[in-house]
């Protein structure tokens, strides 16, 4: 998924989140593949969404650790080494077994909006 497809769907779900949240406080997951970063993410907010920033919330980010699947090797489990392709943002994880990009994205490569509400540490 793009970079730009990750923002507006955060931007959504933010908007959704503050309509029906009392106390303001947004919780997002960022996964390790998506190429993101809580940086990222408020700048993003700051130039496409500033009625969401004027609404003052507090955002709460966590890691999504990333896992993948080696199509050349058959390895399951953590990333290796993680780049980007130039000069899109997606990011590339080889396999730590093989040293493959032939690999599959099975977990990380995802974006969590939550509701503090319903979020329980």
């Amino acid at each position: 998924m793009e970079e730009q497809t990750f923002v507006y769907t955060v931007l959504e779900n933010i908007r959704v989140a503050l309509a029906h949240s009392k106390n303001r406080e947004i919780i997002i997951g960022i996964g390790q593949l998506t190429g993101l970063s809580a940086e990222k993410i408020i700048s993003s907010l700051q130039m496409l969404a500033p009625e969401i920033i004027e609404q003052k919330p507090t955002f709460r980010f966590f890691p999504i650790p990333g896992k993948i699947w080696c199509t050349e090797c058959g390895y399951k489990g953590e990333p290796g080494e993680l780049t980007t392709d130039k000069p899109s943002p997606e990011v590339i994880a080889r396999c730590p077994k093989c040293n493959s990009t032939k690999t599959i994205k099975t977990e990380g490569a995802e974006l969590e909006v939550i509701l503090s509400e319903e979020y329980k540490l």
